[in-house]
């Protein structure tokens, strides 16, 4: 999967440029897993997308022809971590929250429900301030 990344990346600032000129308002959700859709198809790569808001745990879409494809799309935010010190993203998984315990969590965390995580971040510009039209692509294993 990571070997698409370099052709996907010129794509996607095209595309979210394109979304950005007619909205203010992050990228985010179902949008977010269309951009990525078009943007495989652009470089070839057939998807398992379909508009329909499908709430499938974990998986979002999988890569036609690519075994062990299953991608979850995120979006997320960039924070300073003031006890760490460094940049940190904090996403959410719904699901997650119906956990009522550490032990229920790390539990459901630990089955199998995607490969890759696409988490398009944006970076926060505090309170008060205008949103910058600013992410970062974070692409990692499940």
């Amino acid at each position: 999967m990571f070997e698409y990344i370099n052709q996907l990346i010129p794509i996607l600032q095209r595309r979210i440029q394109e979304y950005h000129s007619m909205f203010e308002l992050p990228l985010i959700a179902e949008q977010w897993e269309e951009v990525l859709h078009r943007s495989f198809e652009e470089i070839g790569l057939h998807t398992t997308w379909k508009p329909n808001r499908s709430h499938k745990v974990g998986e979002d879409m999988r890569i036609k022809g690519i075994d062990n494809s299953r991608i979850s799309c995120k979006s997320g935010t960039l924070k300073n971590n003031r006890s760490l010190g460094t940049l940190c993203v904090r996403f959410s998984g719904a699901r997650c929250t119906s956990c009522n315990t550490l032990d229920e969590k790390l539990e459901y965390l630990s089955k199998s429900h995607d490969d890759y995580y696409f988490l398009l971040s944006k970076i926060s510009a505090g309170l008060n301030k205008k949103f910058n039209k600013k992410y970062k692509l974070i692409v990692f294993e499940s």
